[in-house]
Order: C-alpha cells, then structure tokens, then sequence
C-alpha cells in the first residue's frame, strides 16, 4: 500500500510548530496514517507512541525529554522520504 504522504507531513509540521498536541500528533502518525508496512518511516512513531503510555501511566505525564525525542523524530521524517 502505498502512503499518501502529505497527511503525514502537514501532521509533523503541526506537531513542530506546535499547532498539535504531542500524544495527538503521534496517535494520528502512528496509528491512522502509518501503514501496515512494518518497514514504514513512520513505524518508530509507534514505538514513541508506547512509551509515552507508560510514562503518563507510571509518571502522570510526558517529560521534556520524551517531548523532546518525539520533536527530533518529527523533524527527521519530515527531512526524508516518508515512503
């Protein structure tokens, strides 16, 4: 399946200029426009998306650097070939 990048990439310019919220941003890159594809750039938005579960479950909330991680990934996948 091949993805249609331009959702993807106006949801990471979104999330970098702060227009969205983190937790929203990755939820819709990582879960509605990423595809099946495990090899998928955008999959490690997933894997971002697990463990910013978990420390909102054991933490009460993302830290900066969490944030900070997921802004890299965003900036990374907006530098690259999203398919």
């Amino acid at each position: 399946m091949e993805l249609d990048q331009e959702p993807a990439r106006y949801c990471l310019r979104d999330l970098l200029d702060g227009r969205l919220d983190p937790l929203a941003a990755a939820e819709r890159i990582g879960f509605e426009l990423c595809p099946a594809d495990p090899g998928s750039p955008l999959r490690p938005v997933r894997g971002w998306l697990y463990r910013a579960e978990d420390q909102q479950e054991h933490r009460g909330g993302l830290t900066e650097e969490l944030e900070a991680e997921l802004h890299d990934l965003a900036a990374r996948l907006l530098a690259g070939p999203l398919s």
